[in-house]
């Protein structure tokens, strides 16, 4: 556990966990579904091994240094297939010095690509494959030294004596917890001779979720299988397969009863094949992303219910920004009128909201291609469309692909939009505004489509930022040589290019697919 502070900062800890518990217990004589749920996962986390009961547990510990108690709460997820209740710890509940594990705990950097890039590619894919790592963060144990700073207090039963645990692995609810589970992950990559293995692990991966593919159902079994086997090493446990193609399936799953259990969603009626890739719904058997969008109707519309519905509304790559953009256009006249959270909108308002309302929920009848490409494509061209009016200005990014046969495909990539600003300005301006958002979104498309198509390594072909253009050009150039940091990562190449030898760290450079 990184920590920039020194725990003796931490103080008496105890008394208000204990607070936070016997309120716990108090609801749950007022829920016993939840009770019993709450119990299974605690029972289930002992049987595990992921905490252990202290010795002396029942009587009050002595005020440490070295001691912090996490307060502890349950959230329920009825979407979940697995597990219906989580436990999350508050390891930011002050201390009585007013000081938490988590004020003297650093984050750490983010060593996972952004969910932006990570769709992007499962997009490119003609097969893909979806999974997770089971209880991700509890397969990592944490130094038995900092254990004392991860005690809770719990009993199984209301009757006995208060006891205390002792967390043994990285917790929900801890600052640096993302670090350290992503971290252990992308580490098993780099000792990888496989740059396909390795690229998958280091770059398919968002938190514990798994996105991958490959243009042929081969090659995508034999990356998920080997990202399994890699994975399976370090007792990360990859499950809940799903895929576009049943064969895949049955040739990933590790058993006949779990490759059962997953082509169930192949059987059943479009809803059941339905599921969350990263808060995006994806069909299995038509391969489409799709929207559910479920608003409760409130007879008295504030500014508090339209921001709660447009956050309802998740859509990572704007897929349906033309329709969200109603939605903000309204948020916009409520602060401009100065309307208090809680304040009924006028008349006027009121009608246009309702319409949008009403029609909102067809957006669970659309139904978008996940895949953008054609059959055995092999020139990829990137086109971008922008507009403005008085309200708002947008740009949109397709892609066409082309195969030899003559065959073509043209399909929306990505979308963003904008509420034009409260000082008036012209329509020319905005139209500018709007050309500049599609420049910047063409060029992170750009890195993004294309860096999952090259390895950056001595006689790739890249395109560079050019830092003494604007950044939406770029320029062509030849890796002679990289250079490995002194962890031992390469992040910096040498590339020779019309102007010269030039040095480009790789987040500056797209690594172009391998050609004669």
């Amino acid at each position: 556990m990184p920590l920039k502070g020194d725990p003796s900062n931490l103080s008496q800890s105890y008394f208000h966990a204990k607070n936070r518990f016997l309120s716990l217990e108090r609801r749950f004589r007022r829920d016993p579904i939840f009770k019993r749920h709450y119990i299974e996962f605690m029972r289930e986390y002992e049987n595990l091994g992921h905490m252990t009961l202290d010795s002396h547990s029942t009587s009050v510990p002595e005020i440490s240094k070295f001691q912090y108690f996490i307060p502890h709460h349950g959230v329920v997820r009825d979407s979940s297939t697995t597990t219906k209740l989580r436990v999350v710890f508050d390891a930011s509940a002050s201390t009585s010095s007013g000081v938490s594990l988590n004020d003297i705990q650093m984050v750490g950097p983010v060593v996972q690509d952004d969910l932006f890039s990570i769709l992007t590619r499962f997009r490119q894919h003609r097969y893909v494959v979806s999974g997770d790592v089971e209880k991700m963060y509890r397969a990592i144990e944490l130094n038995p030294v900092q254990r004392p700073l991860q005690k809770i207090i719990f009993r199984f039963n209301s009757s006995e004596p208060l006891k205390t645990y002792t967390l043994n692995t990285v917790t929900y609810g801890t600052a640096s917890a993302p670090y350290l589970a992503t971290k252990c992950l992308t580490s098993l990559a780099d000792n990888l001779d496989d740059y396909r293995v390795q690229s998958a692990i280091r770059r398919d991966f968002y938190v514990d979720d798994y996105l991958s593919g490959g243009n042929t159902i081969s090659e995508t079994i034999e990356i998920s299988k080997k990202v399994h086997s890699v994975l399976s090493s370090a007792k990360f446990n990859l499950r809940k397969w799903r895929s576009n193609n049943p064969e895949i399936l049955r040739h990933v799953t590790n058993s006949k009863i779990e490759s059962q259990n997953t082509l169930h969603f192949f059987d059943q009626d479009p809803n059941s094949c339905q599921a969350k890739t990263l808060g995006l719904n994806w069909v299995c058997d038509s391969d489409s992303l799709t929207y559910t969008i479920n608003i409760t109707p409130n007879t008295k519309i504030t500014k508090r219910h339209v921001l709660s519905v447009i956050s309802k509304i998740f859509d990572p790559l704007g897929l349906v920004g033309p329709c969200v953009v109603q939605a903000k256009i309204i948020m916009q006249r409520l602060w401009i009128n100065k309307y208090d959270w809680d304040d009924e909108m006028s008349h006027e308002l009121k009608n246009f909201w309702s319409t949008f309302e009403n029609t909102l929920i067809s957006l669970n009848n659309l139904k978008i291609p996940r895949w953008v490409l054609c059959q055995d494509s092999i020139k990829h061209e990137i086109h971008v469309f922008t507009d403005a009016s008085e309200k708002a200005y947008g740009a949109c990014l397709y892609i066409r692909s082309s195969s030899d046969n003559g065959s073509t495909n043209v399909q929306l990539l990505v979308s963003r939009n904008r509420i034009a600003p409260v000082k008036p300005t012209t329509i020319p301006r905005l139209e500018l505004c709007g050309a500049l958002l599609g420049a910047r979104l063409c060029t992170k498309a750009k890195s993004k489509w294309f860096s999952s198509r090259g390895e950056v390594k001595p006689g790739s072909l890249v395109l560079i930022k050019d830092k003494t253009t604007p950044p939406l050009l770029w320029s062509l150039g030849r890796v002679t040589q990289t250079f490995p940091g002194v962890d031992g990562v390469t992040r910096v190449a040498e590339i020779k290019t019309k102007r010269g030898t030039i040095r480009r760290a790789f987040n500056n450079i797209c690594p172009l697919p391998d050609q004669d």
